[in-house]
């Protein structure tokens, strides 16, 4: 009796073993997993692209309440940014914000663009900044699609602020139109990124002027035309930069002294590009094409050159002082 007693206690306590570690290693197996699941999660939300949001802005908005919807657009470039700034903590970082502009645009201060923005015009649109006002683009990417930037600023009062300012940036303009009068330089790119399609730039002062300058940076023009015209020409600077014209057109008149491209270390490429240089007083100014060092080049395609008056040699091998 006390055998089979100790049989059968024995065999309960076998039977309730192997339950115990078959429920531990099903448990185990749902634990790891969870834990792939997790984690593989985890991975498709890193490699997800970030989906974007997007926001409308209409100046003529009759909405009771602007919600940066289509139905209720925001009535201003500040107000939309405003916004983009305040709700960026609650977004992923790397996600872009789409600007839809609906409307004409007046803005009197400049806008800071710190997330990375896409800004398109449902129609052509122009946005008019105050006098100091215009676009300065820090550490993100910026895109500007069917849109005309100027500013309100008299021909004779000169200022050192351009229109677009970009560091360490990458800025795409497409089918754009930027339209300057007196500041120094209309584009200023350092240590960025900036490619240029389908654009015009007009740009016309009474003082001593630069189109565009390019600090340790890459600038490409296709299908562009670029029009500068002032008293002193210093059509482009660029400083250990690359610069690259391709199916496009750079037009310089100078009253006084004019000056093409001018810089250190520079890489100009020109692709089919016409480079007219054209001085209201030629028998007295003529431009010089380039004024380079010796660690620079530029450098012709087929159907490209440069017309008007200007100087004989292509290349100024003379001491270059920087631009502001």
């Amino acid at each position: 009796m006390k055998k089979n007693w100790s049989l059968a206690l024995f065999r309960l306590f076998f039977v309730v073993l192997i339950v115990s570690v078959a429920a531990c290693t099903t448990d185990n197996g749902q634990g790891n997993t969870r834990r792939r699941a997790r984690s593989q999660h985890s991975k498709a939300e890193l490699t997800e692209p970030p989906k974007p949001i997007t926001i409308y802005i209409d100046a003529y908005s009759e909405a009771d309440a602007s919600l940066g919807t289509k139905e209720a657009p925001f009535y201003s470039l500040r107000q939309a940014f405003d916004y983009i700034d305040h709700t960026a903590r609650s977004r992923d970082e790397r996600s872009a914000t789409h600007v839809v502009i609906l409307s004409d645009l007046n803005c009197f201060k400049p806008i800071l663009i710190q997330r990375p923005i896409v800004m398109i015009a449902e129609k052509a649109a122009t946005i008019e900044f105050g006098k100091n006002g215009g676009f300065i683009v820090d550490g993100v990417s910026f895109t500007l699609k069917n849109c005309t930037i100027k500013r309100k600023e008299r021909l004779y009062e000169p200022r050192d602020i351009p229109l677009l300012y970009a560091s360490d940036s990458d800025v795409e303009l497409d089918n754009t139109h930027f339209i300057g009068k007196e500041a120094y330089s209309l584009i200023r790119i350092y240590d960025s990124n900036f490619n240029c399609n389908n654009s015009t730039f007009t740009f016309r002062a009474a003082h001593s002027v630069s189109l565009l300058t390019v600090h340790n940076s890459k600038a490409v023009f296709n299908n562009s035309k670029l029009f500068v015209s002032a008293n002193i020409v210093r059509a482009v600077w660029i400083n250990n930069a690359s610069l690259e014209l391709h199916n496009s057109t750079l037009f310089m008149q100078a009253f006084g002294k004019g000056t093409g491209f001018m810089g250190r270390k520079g890489r100009i490429l020109l692709d089919n590009t016409s480079v007219v240089c054209k001085s209201v007083n030629p028998f007295r100014y003529r431009f010089r094409t380039t004024v380079l060092d010796n660690k620079s080049y530029l450098k012709q395609k087929e159907n490209s050159g440069f017309y008007g008056f200007y100087d004989s040699a292509p290349l100024e091998q003379a001491p270059v002082t920087e631009a502001k």
